[in-house]
């Protein structure tokens, strides 16, 4: 039973720390999304 239940902890904090990366991950990609946009929004502010 203590042993069972020692393998669920692991496993929870396993998927804790990959629902964390994926959730910094999804951060980045949308920091960088919007920088990007950002960067063209001024390339078309300088060719009008």
């Amino acid at each position: 039973m203590q042993h069972s239940f020692a393998i669920t902890r692991w496993v929870l904090s396993l998927i804790g720390v990959l629902t964390m990366s994926w959730l910094i991950n999804r951060l980045i990609s949308e920091t960088e999304k919007q920088q990007i946009f950002a960067k063209h929004n001024d390339n078309t502010r300088v060719e009008y």
